[in-house]
């Protein structure tokens, strides 16, 4: 600590030209060049819009397909609360030795509790 830290210039010089190296000057988007921070954050950003956009306007149809649908009493049901009964029956019926997550409760614990 006496001594100092050996900031030396030759350290400066390696600093400098490691920060020289890893920056990014201009980058090339769709053939157009972009300098400034600025301009390149927009550009990348309406890139990756671009990439992840979906340009579908229509998703394909199902013609000539035949498939049962289930009534309006079943679908009401798919979107129902559960009843305590329910969710209790269901945990008595699995597997006693199971372990549904990786927290390491199996399922005699969830009957239990």
């Amino acid at each position: 600590m006496q001594q100092g830290d050996r900031n030396t210039k030759f350290f400066h010089r390696v600093a400098n030209n490691k920060r020289k190296f890893n920056a990014i000057g201009t980058i090339k988007v769709n053939g157009q060049a972009f300098g400034d921070d600025s301009s390149m954050k927009n550009a990348i950003v309406h890139f990756l819009e671009n990439l992840l956009h979906d340009n579908r306007t229509q998703r394909p149809l199902l013609d000539g397909i035949s498939y049962d649908t289930i009534s309006m009493e079943d679908a009401f049901d798919l979107v129902r609360e559960f009843l305590e009964e329910e969710v209790r029956n269901a945990i008595n019926d699995l597997g006693k030795e199971k372990a549904p997550r990786p927290d390491g409760f199996n399922i005699v614990f969830f009957q239990h509790c």
